[in-house]
Parts: structure tokens; sequence; C-alpha cells
């Protein structure tokens, strides 16, 4: 059948449709995903889009005026270089930055909302979920987890509508994350661990990093505590997390002992593929039923009160007599198996769970010593963020966070253009179906990861769910830091950190209604943000900034 329309529409399809009917990518299913596990025809079929219409009408009118495509598009390189990173000091550092971003950004736009793929535009070749006679790791240009947790929140503070993009793709792919879902005989949205186009699952074996679904939750939780635009999370962010609250309903099994477990998971260390109350999957489905019941305050509509119930049941794996997290059921502490990378640490830093220093340090001195050395560079990103969390003065912490982010860098990109790697070389391969196969090339999702450990690293960016902090430190061999164009509610704010201060204003295309912006700093002071005179505090002193109290 013809879709008939440009954008993504949700077409009802009969139960008797034949496989040639229902083709992969058409308007319909494929007829290998068109049942549940009883055999039951699934009531609807999908997504229907003219993609390839879309593309070559896009190519036309880029050659209609084929003169003006060179200035246009230096202008609209330099518009959006104008947000961002800007480091002094370092040259070598300086050229990692622009280099990350400019792979980043040339694989995403503001009004085309079909996310990102680790490779960014390399998006040729297979990938590591198992197709057989592939030369290269390129992932299709299929969107995983990368693209939620590791180019995100890289892209928010200066890009906020190519991070809300990254959300947008998901919203549109509600449906069919309900339909996978069925298919597993849960509820909710379940989101396919690779997605394409319509949403549905392109890995070949059956995944269980479901995980997935509670990161989304975690993205809407950021990019609405960085805007606090209501009709966003109205129209698109709170469907995203309903969904995805009904899923982890669904999907909780209340155990003898009272509490919920979340079993049969693979958790970020995929080295392991089936564990029961993987720490990082549970902690963030806690924290996405949480947030699902405080969005639903905010836009005071009514949810179930078992999100919250469930929420408060769900395990926790962790040792009270180490002080630490467990990265699974039975997983023991004296287990010296690698670790393909952050897992545990991920608590502290995307989902910023509530612990204290002493649990802080324990969960990253352990993980530290068991990940794989040929692991990818957002490891490192997290291990800067975590060791500048637990301390900013301690020499010696403030030296391990050094050693882990120039790592993060120095052994994933290659000169002379900055090109990432997935994994370090020399001698970098890639496992695939038991044969080894090259990395993926320019792997944004390590840009993505590097880029963090500035951004809620060094400059120590929070976006919390009543302000904005900031607690910069220089790493080493740089003279200044310059944060052009945070986002934060309707404002651009720009940030210039040295060895000694931090000054902090309003960027001059801030609107109006920006004005009721106030900087507190460690000594409980409060001073107005403005366009016109930069508030000054010292390095090492937090800055709270939160719109003035009516």
């Amino acid at each position: 059948p013809d879709c008939g329309a440009s954008d993504l529409v949700r077409i009802e399809c009969g139960p008797n449709l034949t496989e040639t009917q229902c083709k992969h990518g058409g308007c319909c299913y494929d007829a290998k995903i068109r049942y549940t596990k009883d055999g039951k025809a699934l009531p609807k079929c999908f997504f229907g889009v003219k993609i390839v219409s879309q593309a070559l009408a896009s190519y036309k009118q880029g050659l209609a005026d084929a003169d003006s495509l060179l200035p246009t598009h230096i202008k609209a390189w330099e518009s959006l270089l104008e947000a961002g990173i800007t480091i002094e000091g370092n040259n070598e550092l300086r050229a990692v930055v622009r280099s990350s971003y400019y792979a980043i950004l040339s694989a995403i736009r503001d009004d085309w909302p079909y996310s990102v793929s680790p490779g960014g535009l390399s998006s040729g070749g297979g990938n590591a979920t198992g197709y057989p006679g592939q030369e290269e790791q390129g992932y299709f240009g299929h969107t995983f987890w990368d693209a939620d947790v590791w180019v995100m929140p890289a892209l928010l503070p200066f890009y906020v509508n190519s991070a809300q993009s990254i959300i947008n793709y998901r919203y549109q792919r509600i449906p069919a994350a309900e339909v996978v879902a069925m298919l597993y005989d849960f509820k909710g949205a379940k989101f396919a661990w690779e997605s394409a186009l319509i949403g549905m699952e392109e890995c070949i074996v059956p995944n269980v990093e479901d995980h997935l679904s509670a990161d989304i939750s975690i993205a809407v939780r950021q990019y609405f505590r960085a805007t606090g635009d209501k009709d966003w999370l109205k129209a698109k962010g709170f469907p995203l997390l309903k969904s995805i609250a009904d899923f982890w309903v669904s999907r909780v099994v209340l155990d003898s002992n009272g509490e919920y477990s979340i079993n049969d998971v693979q958790p970020p260390n995929e080295y392991i593929e089936h564990a029961n109350n993987s720490v990082f999957t549970n902690v963030a489905a806690i924290l996405a039923l949480e947030f699902t019941y405080e969005a639903a305050q905010i836009l005071k509509v009514s949810v179930p009160d078992k999100y919250m119930d469930i929420a408060k049941k769900i395990k926790v794996p962790f040792d009270s007599k180490l002080q630490m997290h467990i990265e699974y059921d039975g997983r023991a502490v004296s287990d010296k198996d690698p670790l393909k990378q952050a897992d545990v640490t991920l608590l502290n830093y995307p989902l910023q769970y509530a612990m204290n220093n002493t649990v802080r340090r324990n969960d990253l001195t352990h993980e530290q010593a068991l990940i794989s050395p040929l692991g990818p560079a957002m490891t490192h990103g997290i291990f800067v963020i975590d060791y500048l969390d637990i301390d900013r003065k301690d020499a010696a912490i403030l030296k391990n966070a050094s050693e882990s982010f120039v790592a993060g860098y120095s052994l994933y990109v290659h000169k002379p253009f900055y090109v990432w790697l997935e994994c370090p070389d020399p001698g970098c391969v890639v496992a695939v179906n038991g044969t080894a196969v090259p990395p993926c090339p320019n792997f944004i999702t390590g840009a993505g990861g590097f880029l963090q450990s500035l951004v809620y690293g060094y400059a120590g960016l929070r976006y919390n769910a009543d302000s904005l902090t900031l607690l910069p430190t220089l790493p080493d061999n740089t003279t200044s830091i310059t944060l052009s164009r945070i986002a934060y509610q309707s404002a651009l704010i720009d940030v210039r950190y040295d060895a000694k201060q931090v000054q902090a204003m309003l960027n001059k295309d801030s609107p109006k209604d920006a004005s009721d912006l106030e900087l507190r700093d460690c000594a409980g002071r409060t001073h107005k943000l403005t366009d016109k005179t930069p508030v000054t505090v010292p390095i090492n002193c937090i800055a709270n900034i939160t719109k003035k109290a009516q």
C-alpha cells in the first residue's frame, strides 16, 4: 500500500496480509514480527513514510540553487559554532573538542527527527549484533542507547533543539515500542535496542538490554530540567514517560520478601548477556517511575499510585558491609571477570542517584580495576565525572581524574582530523560471530562521552529539578574554558572560568523573560544575571542559578 504522506503515519492493517504485502520498511510491519508469541495476529501495522522521495526532494532543492550551497553551508556552521566549548592554552584539547562537536553536529538536524547512529554519517557496513558477511562495523545507521545517554546530553546545553530531536524520535515510535512490548508479553513501551526508521527491533537476536527504555525517561528528565518546557512535556515528554512507566510496571516481579525484581536483562556491561537485578537497570527504572509521577504533578494529571509504590520496592543490589553497589544478583565482589564499560559508576552520573561519597568512591574504585582495556571511550568520561564529584581539591583525586580524561581521547582519536574509534588502537577489533572486524569509524558515541566529561565533569554542570548548578575546575595544561550559550529555561548563559574565578552572564540573544535569573554563590550571596556585566565568583565555589522567586 502507498502511505500517501510525507510524515510518519499509523496504518490500519488487517490480520490477513501476505508477507509480500507487509514488507519491512513499507507501510506495514514485516511478516516476521506481525504475530505474538501465541501466534495471534497483531491488530495494527505501523509507520509509512516516503523516505526516498523526501531525500530526493531535498537533493533537488539543494541543486536548484547550487551557487548558494557553499555560502549557506559556511553561514550555518558559523551560527552553530557561536555555541559550545572554547579551550584556551591547550591547542590539542581544543582541536579534539571542535572535531567531536563537528562529527556529532554533522550527523543531526533540528528538523530531521531520525536521531543518530553510533558512527554518525559513517553508517555503512555491519554491526555488533551478528549480521554475517560484513567487513566493517558501521551499525547501518541504526539508533541505540548511544543517542539518548551519550550524544543527547552532550548536545543539550548548547544545541537544545538538536537534543530535543533525539527524544522526539523516540516519541514518534511509541506505537512501535508498544508492539515490541506486546511481543515480549509486556505492556507499555519497550523500545527496540537497535532501531531504525519504523522503530521495530532490528537486532537479529532477542535483546533484553531493557535499560534503554528507562534511559529515554532519564533523557526526558534532563531535557525538561534544562528547558522547563511544559508544552513539550505535555505533548511529547509525558506520553513517553507514561508508556515507559507502564512497561516497567508489567516488567517487575514481586518476590516473596516484598521486593520487586527485574529479571533476565543485559546490563551496560555487555559481556553479561542475562542477569537478574542489574543495579543500573533497576535504579534507572526507579527513576523513570519517579519522574513520571513528578511530571504528572507538574502537569496536574493523574497517574496510578502504583508507580511510586513499585519504585520504592525495586531491589537495589548493595553490600552494606563494603558500602558499595553490586552490578547484579550473584556477582561476587571477588569476581575478577572484566567489564566492557562503565556500569555501576553510571549511577552517580548520568542517573544522579543519591549516594554518599564513601559509596561513590567504593563503586568507582572497584569498577575501574575491572574495566577491559579494549572498552569504549565513554567509560573514561564517566570516571572523570565521578572522581570530580568525590573531590575537586584533593591532589590524588585530581590526578586520577586527569589521567582518565586524557585517556578518554588520546587512546581513541586519530590525527590529523581527530576521527574517533570505538576502542583503542592498535589492535582494536570487534568480535562479530567469532570473527574479528574493524571497529566503528568516527564513533560519535565516544565523542559524546568525552564532551560530557568536560561539561558535566570539569565544568560541573548539572540540570536539577529547580536549578542549574556549576562547579568548574580546569583540566591540566589549560588556562581557561568558555561555555557559550548554555541553555537554561528560556535563557542563554555564557560562562568563562580560569584557575582563579568563574564569570557568568546572560548571552545577548537571551529573550527578555530571561531577566529573572539569579546566581547564588557558595557564600549565600545572590546576584542578578544580566547581559551587561558578568557575575564573578571564586573557582571551586558552587554556583546555583535559579529563577527569582515571584
